[in-house]
């Protein structure tokens, strides 16, 4: 009777073990040179949409400061120059191609300088 409430105890101990580092794991966000391209042309599509909601609702602000003005006519200029790049990226991908190299880090400077141009 000892042995199997020490095996029963064991199997329970791992099992739990198991299912706590299967959680961490699978929980973890990938890093950028993990992703594949359709993982990155969805965080690239994400990234642009929030900056254009963040764009958009600051254009309908009824009184701007200049330095407001300022901030949303850079980020309306740098979401501009954004759309194609982005779209284009994502028809390469589902259409199963690879973009050109170069493309990827030409978005996320145009990216950084979105999530800069508020600071």
């Amino acid at each position: 009777m000892k042995r199997y409430k020490i095996f029963y105890i064991l199997v329970a101990f791992l099992l739990l073990a198991g299912c706590a580092t299967t959680t961490t794991q699978m929980g973890a966000p990938k890093s950028f040179a993990q992703m594949s391209y359709l993982e990155r042309a969805t965080y690239f599509q994400e990234m642009y949409n929030k900056q254009y909601d963040d764009t958009e609702s600051m254009g309908k602000m009824t009184t701007l400061s200049p330095s407001q003005l300022k901030i949303y006519n850079i980020k309306k200029d740098i979401l501009v120059k954004a759309k194609p790049l982005i779209r284009t990226y994502r028809a390469i991908v589902v259409n199963g191609g690879i973009p050109e190299p170069g493309k990827e880090q030409e978005i996320n400077n145009l990216i950084n300088q979105l999530l800069s141009a508020g600071l």
